[in-house]
């Protein structure tokens, strides 16, 4: 008995699971990943262990960490895939504000783009998609979100106007 109780311990330390999720979008929550497609992820993506599955019209879209990026794999019903990884980084952002802004915002994350805000502190365009609908919010360097104006500079007819990001 302690030998088998040895060998399914062993075996299970050494066995690589993967966790499914599964998020519903519309009024049905009973669906499921056809399994021609659950396993052609699983055969190209054999290191992920944490996949989260929502159907996106007559799409299936896997999203995964890996990293310090996060990547969707969509498939079509014919088990075609292309990928995609997120987030769109513009002008030099550090690691340690992606890491932040993957950790805050998850799947929800676009892009992120460095910039300038009116005291010359470094912020950045933090741009979200939430069930289609995009939002952006401002962080600065440390993940927090900057509460302070934002300012664009706009230049018409050879003027500058600083106008704030609200209007």
């Amino acid at each position: 008995m302690a030998v088998m109780l040895a060998v399914v311990i062993v075996w299970t330390a050494n066995a690589q699971v993967t966790v499914t999720r599964l998020e519903s979008t519309g009024s049905n929550p009973g669906y499921y990943v056809p399994e021609y497609i659950r396993v052609n992820f699983v055969t190209t993506y054999p290191d992920i262990t944490t996949v989260t599955w929502e159907p996106v019209s007559s799409m299936w879209r896997a999203t995964y960490k890996n990293n310090n990026r996060i990547n969707q794999v969509y498939y079509n019903t014919n088990g075609v895939n292309y990928t995609v990884a997120l987030p769109v980084i513009s002008n030099s952002v550090p690691e340690e504000v992606i890491t932040s802004a993957i950790d805050q915002y998850g799947a929800s994350l676009y892009s992120i783009t460095k910039m300038k805000a009116a005291d010359n502190m470094d912020v950045y365009q933090v741009r979200l998609l939430e069930n289609s609908v995009p939002r952006s919010i401002w962080m600065d360097e440390k993940g927090m979100a900057v509460t302070t104006d934002v300012y664009k500079i706009k230049v018409e007819d050879d003027k500058i106007k600083i106008k704030a990001d609200n209007e």
